[in-house]
């Protein structure tokens, strides 16, 4: 019986073993930027047309799979844009003069 009892020993710790290093091998995660702030402010209202709408995220956006498009009352599109030139976080579009309505800006 002690015989079986070290074999299960040993097999308990190599499975211990192999499990911590399985989870020790660093695995891609698949993550999503998070949303820090948009300009002009989310749900706000403003007296005249942005130039532009932008939205910052709290991690960097890869610019072939990222962008912004303001979305007019009658769902159609409006301006389209992407990823800032000079900021990797940002989503900006240049904006034509709105007439007046509720506006919504969806980004991808």
């Amino acid at each position: 019986m002690r015989v079986m009892h070290v074999k299960r020993a040993r097999l308990s710790a190599l499975l211990s073993t192999a499990l911590l290093a399985v989870m020790a091998s660093p695995i891609p995660v698949a993550a999503h930027a998070v949303l820090e702030s948009t300009s002009p402010a989310a749900g706000s209202t403003v007296e005249t047309s942005p130039a532009e709408v932008s939205a910052t995220f709290d991690d960097g956006l890869v610019k072939s799979k990222s962008s912004i498009e303001v979305i007019a009352p009658d769902d159609s599109t409006v301006a389209t844009g992407g990823v800032a030139a000079d900021d990797p976080k940002t989503l900006v579009v240049g904006v034509p003069s709105l007439a007046p309505g509720t506006y919504r800006v969806r980004w991808a």
